[in-house]
């Protein structure tokens, strides 16, 4: 795999607010993993007092209590750090097999397993998932057709992330969005798959 193209940008989470009541505000906020083969994430900078937490792919929770007092206003910075993403071009072109020939390691049988927002014996997840293979078994021509098909679902982001079967019968959703439907399709056909940040 080739790492291209970075792109830098800017993350940063802000708390704004008044407080109606005494008490401690608890503030969660996901985090990507600090360091991947697709992303690099420096210069963070966290509130005093947070802890953070990690989950078993290395994405993090940032765990953080404010006292408040009722009425008062609060304008304050609770993460920031610069990200560097970057496009990586794998050629899987040697990766020629049938599906049912790849023998799936025991340690990513955790990324075959179903989840509400993948449904992945939804009758319109199936569908779409029999369209797509279309008498194909080759691992390879699924996952080219699964990647063409979900970059053109149209891209709107109305604030919820639907479960895949929602983004596919109403054909539009954020990016998260996409990344269901895909996870779904390849898990569906014994492909293993994850949400990757």
């Amino acid at each position: 795999a080739v790492r291209t193209d970075p792109r830098e940008g800017r993350m940063r989470a802000t708390l704004t607010g008044k407080a109606k009541a005494d008490g401690d505000l608890k503030v969660l906020i996901a985090l990507p993993p600090g360091e991947t083969y697709s992303q690099e994430i420096k210069n963070e900078r966290f509130i005093s007092g947070s802890a953070m937490r990690y989950d078993r792919f290395g994405n993090r929770l940032l765990e953080i209590t404010i006292p408040v007092r009722a009425g008062e206003e609060k304008n304050i910075e609770l993460y920031s750090g610069d990200i560097t993403r970057y496009s990586i071009s794998v050629d899987l072109n040697a990766f020629r097999a049938s599906i049912s020939d790849v023998d799936t390691p025991t340690n990513a049988n955790l990324f075959l397993a179903d989840h509400t927002t993948y449904a992945l014996h939804d009758p319109t997840v199936e569908a779409k998932r029999n369209e797509l293979r279309n008498g194909t078994n080759d691992y390879l021509e699924l996952l080219r057709r699964t990647m063409i098909y979900s970059n053109s679902i149209p891209y709107k982001s109305d604030g919820r992330f639907d479960p895949a079967p929602v983004v596919i019968r109403q054909n539009h959703g954020a990016c998260t969005e996409h990344t269901f439907v895909t996870v779904s399709i390849l898990r569906g056909a014994g492909i293993p798959a994850r949400y990757v940040w």
